[in-house]
């Protein structure tokens, strides 16, 4: 039996201690490997096993482990404002480019959470004026990329894509009730080559992310999100 406490900080500036208790098959090997470690490193058990678990599952870019930290694995944060502060890594104006490149992967791992979430959606929310304000941005940027593209095949499938993302203006605008965020998701990464670099579309995708209050936030959900940052963190 392996007995883990943490601390943390309360505002009387007393330590609180949460007791974890672990029945291990192996205990008397890991309980000298984690003292000789702590030995080794001049550190104590605690430490070494705690290090050993966040390092070995938190992402080693200092920003997005500070956002697992702080917001995915915080009480009253979670799922969704971690997403949201992701995206937000890519915020810029409609004359900036974004800097992260790969994160194709996390919007379709978005698409497919916000399709099993739970929206109620009533117009009123603060997001809602700049997802409208990002969305015609993209509807715009895809117009003008339909305008210019030589292939037929793929000139239609841009001005197919700029009359959707009217249709979803229009009723997120006018009948917010009825919005399936999911769509929103859907035309951006329908036409990732003409979106995904550009910094408007992570705004837009920021605010999409904290308009949502119905995430299934759950253990599988927020491994599946580490597990991908951790992999697309270090080509940023």
């Amino acid at each position: 039996m392996l007995d883990i406490r943490r601390k943390s900080k309360s505002k009387t500036k007393q330590n609180n201690t949460v007791k974890l208790t672990l029945n291990l098959e192996n205990p008397n090997t890991l309980v000298r490997l984690v003292q000789d470690l702590a030995v080794a490193r001049e550190s104590n058990e605690s430490k070494i096993i705690e290090n050993s678990i966040l390092n070995n599952y938190l992402p080693i870019y200092t920003r997005i482990r500070s956002i697992v930290e702080n917001v995915l694995y915080q009480d009253g944060k979670g799922f969704g404002p971690a997403l949201a502060c992701i995206f937000g890594l890519n915020h810029g104006d409609e004359h900036s480019n974004a800097q992260i490149t790969n994160m194709l992967p996390l919007v379709e791992f978005a698409y497919e959470e916000e399709s099993m979430a739970e929206s109620d959606i009533t117009g009123n929310e603060d997001e809602i004026h700049n997802i409208l304000r990002d969305l015609r941005a993209l509807v715009s940027r895809l117009q003008h990329f339909a305008e210019k593209e030589k292939s037929p095949d793929h000139k239609l499938h841009l001005f197919e894509a700029v009359k959707w993302g009217d249709f979803l203006i229009e009723e997120l605008d006018t009948e917010p009730e009825f919005t399936h965020l999911c769509n929103i998701y859907r035309l951006i990464i329908d036409n990732w080559k003409e979106l995904g670099g550009w910094s408007v579309t992570y705004n837009l995708l920021s605010y999409l992310a904290e308009l949502e209050k119905g995430w299934h936030d759950t253990a599988s959900s927020r491994l599946q999100l580490l597990k991908l940052v951790k992999e697309l963190s270090p080509a940023w």
